[in-house]
């Protein structure tokens, strides 16, 4: 009888957990909910906000897209699943296709390497990034991570099957606009790259040409369309993000004067303060640009300017920590999937030194992820934090365990110890989520939260045990493996996922059109009111006050706060 494969025994365990596990209700949720309740009822007029759009919509500047597919679940069984229920379930669902994804790539990256080079890629890639923290968030950064990750996937010849490469690329591109519209910039990357990789295919009859090229742009352009439609309604103008507002004195977006080393470097969820992995992913990817063969060094030329316009685009929001509610820069969360590759070509082909780096980057982030969301405003806050932590109980215990899988890997003498070290790690603080929600969210006592870390470290040893020798029977001449069952359900579930919610916003809109008399204006003097969120700005405006230092952008945001009270509305 054949011995069970790590990676289908590694994804029922994550099932069982994470179906166990209540997925927390991440930031903007009741929100994203609004545009689910939308979704159900057919009806823009669920949202519930008092403040009218020039159409006389019921604001909202947050994106439609993770609403709609919160509620998927809900609308495609016909309303026998609970509104709830399907929320959680698209949560779980969207989680599965994200880590599928990431072990696909890391697996495709790492190929013909050693023994654990892609499991050392997806546990620094689970512990140094935003994905960890947000895989077990009910929020708009699980859907971009696991829309981009599929992204990515596709854009690998020979990973999917072509009609379904191009199809799920299409799809995956369509839901990372609709959740993130400022995300094209990764989307326009990709498309560039199939586009290439089609044109460039050789033998390629003319019917398997145009149905490849349709795939791709269908059903991107479907979602194209339903951004510049939610966009009219609620700013009256279909290229106008409801983000972008302000008057002559001050814009919620400005582009002359980006806060740039606050997005790196300051303790309030500074890129590189909380995820120092992410600055190792930009210098491989740098050092790619000179050093890689042509058809890389152009992939890595397009990620990082399309990094950098994220990072730039970022600076440049008025309110660049990006609430009060996150796990470092959630923003930049997306940026998790775009360093994936590189993070996986340095696992596998990295000297001591690189892989000593990036195993004290995903050190230093494990301590952050244990704390969940967090605020530092100061240096001194962050490092008092950190020793908090390294103090805890809980966290030590984990540790522990996750050194006696180490310690056990070590004995037999298979596999590095520092990989079992940073796996085990991983495996943990999934149970440790787990029992926290099965127990309402308390802490455990110090016996039972023991016990829990060492059963999960028992569970990783067996499945570090089982991919190392899955890895080492593995082709080192692999270099694109076809894509097992899951990763094409994977890819098949985010296409229709894509192409439902096309007739589900049709049948938002024609109800909408039907409601609302056109040429409504509730704002007559739009050269000073833009469409805006009104509790959105305010609620920055208080957390800018915890903030020291910055009293020049205070003054001139309470200044814009102060006309727009005068402003007819």
């Amino acid at each position: 009888m054949p011995r069970p494969r790590p990676l289908p025994v590694l994804f029922v365990l994550l099932a069982g957990l994470v179906a166990a596990l209540a997925l927390r209700k991440g930031a903007d949720y009741v929100h994203y909910y609004d545009w689910s309740r939308v979704a159900a009822a057919g009806n823009a007029n669920e949202i519930r906000c008092e403040q009218l759009s020039p159409a006389g919509q019921p604001m909202s500047q947050w994106s439609h897209g993770p609403g709609f597919l919160f509620a998927l679940p809900h609308i495609l069984t016909f309303g026998l699943l609970s509104e709830d229920f399907s929320i959680r379930l698209a949560g779980v669902a969207a989680s599965f296709v994200l880590w599928i994804c990431i072990y696909q790539i890391a697996s495709i990256m790492t190929a013909g390497s050693g023994p654990n080079a892609r499991l050392r890629a997806c546990a620094l890639v689970f512990l140094g990034t935003h994905a960890g923290f947000y895989a077990f968030s009910l929020s708009s950064e699980l859907f971009t991570l696991a829309s981009l990750a599929l992204l990515v996937y596709a854009m690998i010849p020979g990973g999917l099957p072509d009609l379904l490469r191009f199809a799920a690329g299409g799809a995956a591109a369509g839901i990372l606009i609709i959740t993130r519209p400022q995300l094209i910039i990764y989307a326009l990357v990709a498309f560039a790259a199939l586009l290439w990789q089609l044109v460039k295919t050789k033998d390629i009859g003319r019917a398997r040409f145009v149905a490849s090229a349709l795939f791709l742009s269908i059903p991107f352009a479907a979602c194209a369309w339903q951004v510049a439609v939610t966009r009219r309604w609620m700013t009256g103008d279909a290229m106008k993000s409801p983000y972008f507002f302000g008057d002559a004195e001050w814009w919620s977006v400005d582009f002359a004067h980006p806060k740039l080393a606050e997005v790196f470097f300051h303790p309030w969820h500074g890129l590189f303060i909380y995820h120092p992995i992410y600055a190792a992913g930009v210098v491989l990817i740098i050092i790619q640009i000179f050093r890689a063969r042509r058809g890389w060094r152009a992939f890595a030329v397009a990620t990082a300017a399309a990094l950098a316009l994220h990072i730039f685009h970022q600076a440049s929001w008025y309110c660049w920590w990006l609430g009060t509610g996150s796990f470092g820069n959630r923003g930049l969360a997306a940026a998790s999937i775009v360093i994936l590759p590189w993070i996986a070509s340095a696992c596998a082909l990295g000297g001591g030194l690189s892989r000593t780096m990036l195993f004290a980057a995903g050190l230093w982030s494990t301590a952050l992820l244990w704390q969940g969301e967090t605020n530092f405003y100061t240096y001194s806050e962050l490092l008092q934090s950190m020793a908090f932590i390294l103090q805890k109980p809980e966290f030590l215990t984990a540790i522990a365990g996750a050194l006696a899988v180490a310690a056990a890997v070590l004995w037999r003498r298979r596999g590095g110890a520092a990989d079992a070290f940073l796996f085990g790690i991983c495996i943990i603080y999934i149970c440790k989520r787990a029992a926290l929600a099965l127990h309402q969210n308390k802490e455990l006592p110090l016996p039972a939260d023991i016990f829990v870390s060492f059963v999960a470290a028992g569970a990783a040893a067996w499945l570090f045990k089982c991919a190392i020798r899955d890895s080492a029977a593995a082709e080192p001449s692999e270099a694109a493996p076809n894509a097992p069952f899951h990763a094409r359900t994977a890819a098949i579930a985010v296409v229709v996922a894509c192409v439902a919610t096309v007739p589900i916003f049709l049948r938002v809109t024609e109800r909408r059109d039907s409601r609302i008399v056109p040429g409504v204006e509730t704002w007559p003097d739009r050269s000073l009111r833009h469409p805006f969120q009104d509790e959105a700005l305010l609620q920055a405006a208080r957390e800018m006050t915890k903030l020291p230092g910055y009293e020049e952008d205070r003054v001139r945001l309470a200044g814009f706060i102060e006309r727009m009270k005068l402003a007819p509305k």
